[in-house]
């Protein structure tokens, strides 16, 4: 007979936040990640960047994010233990990390960025073994472990999008800040998490905390959105062509009526002025800084300026 319990619930929470987290990938990722369903599958990963970073002299300190695999391996044994959830559901957490840590370190300034956010992001997770036993008592605990899940699938999805983008590489400098800012909403999430474990949770808590990770996810959208509008229209503005007419239309209205007749009688002007010339395309006026070159252009005629 089927369990229907809390723990099934709770199960059933966990296998629909993976199927949305897979959503985002095409079917050939998700056949990837269905092969990697442990830890060891990332230290693998690790042990392999490690050696071929020997060979180029670029070793970086994998160490630091050590804390970061630890907490997720004590969370995977206690969902293990606890909610007991099938092991596709393990997958979407060991799998998306080791392609995140291998297609980064393709690339030394990438790899740097994503080491310091994963050890940001570890500092930051509990060291979920210590709550194994309220865990096993409160079923409201058991469901801020649903939470957590979906913090890190949504870390390792941010990541992930951003490699999808094309020429990565080139423009990382000025792509990464946008991505990584997210990362902030998802430490200020775990936190959130992490002090509802400590607390007297209910389920409306959960319930609650659902509801403001939608939220929090929507206001830095709506946020980066508007940020990426004020870019556009200050680069559309820098290079937008300057037109002058406003300009040159004022100083037609100070002047006197009979300025500028002088320009009309020019020999050069009225050369200039005849479009049968083919010769004369250019009226070219020079003088000293004052002398009034702008306002005889201004007593033009802008049909003959158009010309």
């Amino acid at each position: 007979m089927a369990t229907t319990g809390p723990s099934s619930s709770i199960a059933a929470a966990f296998d629909t936040a993976r199927k949305e987290f897979l959503c985002n990938f095409p079917d050939e990722d998700v056949k990837v990640f269905s092969k990697f369903t442990s830890i060891d599958d990332v230290y693998d990963a690790t042990d392999e960047i490690q050696r071929e970073q020997e060979g180029t002299q670029t070793l970086r300190n994998l160490a630091k994010i050590q804390p970061y695999l630890e907490c997720l391996n004590q969370y995977s044994g206690v969902l293990d233990t606890i909610v007991q959830i099938k092991p596709d559901v393990l997958a979407v957490i060991w799998a998306p990390l080791k392609m995140v840590l291998v297609v980064s370190s393709t690339y030394m300034k990438s790899f740097t960025k994503v080491l310091d956010a994963i050890a940001q992001i570890g500092a930051a997770l509990p060291l979920f073994k210590a709550y194994a036993q309220l865990f096993a008592q409160n079923p409201s605990i058991q469901r801020v472990l649903e939470l957590f899940f979906r913090d890190v699938l949504d870390f390792h999805l941010t990541i992930l999008r951003f490699f999808k983008l094309k020429r990565w590489r080139v423009f990382f400098e000025s792509l990464w800040p946008k991505y990584s800012g997210k990362f902030q909403v998802i430490l200020n999430r775990i936190m959130h998490h992490r002090n509802l474990m400590d607390g007297e949770v209910t389920l409306a808590h959960v319930t609650e905390a659902h509801a403001a990770r939608a939220a929090a996810y929507e206001r830095y959208e709506k946020d980066q959105e508007a940020t990426e509008r004020m870019e556009f229209e200050f680069i559309k503005n820098s290079l937008s062509p300057q037109l002058y007419d406003s300009r040159l239309e004022s100083i037609r209205q100070r002047c006197s009526q009979r300025a500028g007749t002088w320009l009309e009688k020019d020999g050069h002007f009225l050369e200039w002025q005849d479009y049968s010339k083919e010769s004369a395309k250019v009226l070219w006026l020079t003088g000293i800084p004052g002398a009034g070159m702008c306002i005889a252009t201004a007593l033009l005629d802008p049909e003959q300026l158009i010309q």
